[in-house]
Parts: structure tokens; sequence; C-alpha cells
């Protein structure tokens, strides 16, 4: 399956990041923001500017996992239903790196269980495969 890799620097209010593996952005029916991404990807975190991420997947009837990664180590895997739930990055790498952990700039790894496209679960005619979607909060 082709995956559509959508590279940028996006600025939202109060927030930059590069986004790597993210298609590009979408609003919900409140107008909000929030990113798609079809598996792998990553993007920058900044705890001085945000340490909270919103996060869900597809489909009640495709519930998927989300590994977080750092430098390669697993951090944290959250599980993922059809609605948002709100996750604090910086409490999960505090929990994860103790009192090695340095509030800074990172790059944060997500590693998505599978994916899925709206067109195979009938939802709608959108082809791209689907794992997780991602929302910035302040």
């Amino acid at each position: 399956r082709e995956l559509g890799i959508f590279v940028t620097d996006i600025k939202v209010n109060w927030f930059s990041a590069a986004f790597w593996g993210f298609y590009p952005m979408e609003k919900d029916e409140a107008g909000n923001a929030f990113y798609w991404s079809g598996g792998d990807s990553a993007a920058t975190f900044d705890p001085e500017k945000n340490t909270n991420i919103r996060l869900r997947c597809l489909s009640s009837e495709h519930p998927n996992s989300l590994d977080l990664l750092v430098d390669g180590n697993l951090v944290k895997t959250f599980e993922l239903s059809a609605n948002w739930k709100q996750f604090d990055l910086e409490k999960s790498l505090k929990e994860f790196f103790g009192d090695s952990y340095v509030s800074k700039k990172i790059i944060v790894q997500f590693r998505a269980g599978s994916s899925v496209s709206p067109k195979e679960l009938g939802i709608s005619e959108d082809s791209r495969d689907l794992s997780f979607a991602i929302q910035w909060v302040e």
C-alpha cells in the first residue's frame, strides 16, 4: 500500500512543530485542526509550549495501539478508540526516564499497530490508509 507522506513545518497559534508522516491538516465538525497518520510518523515536542496531545483511531470497529518512542526507546503504548483521548506527553517522558529526564525540545516517534482505509470499513470513499489522528492541545 502506498503511504502518503506529508512533511511540513506547522504553526498553530502558540505551537510550531516539524511533522513527518502525516497527511495535510483537516478540521473536525467544531473547526479543530487535526492530522491523520498512516503509520510511522514523528513530530517535534517542546515541553515549554505544550505537553498534551489528543489521539484517536479511525473506527471503534478497528481499535489501534500506538507506541511512543524517543531515541529508539519505547516510552509508552497508547490504546486508542474512535473517541479522542487526551495524554500528557511530558508526564509519560518523566515516568520513563525518571531522574535522567531533561525537559527539552525533542523528536518523538509514533509507531501505530495497524492502519486501515475508511473505504475498507465502508465509512467513505477515502482510500488512504489511516492509523491514528493527532491534535495538539493548549
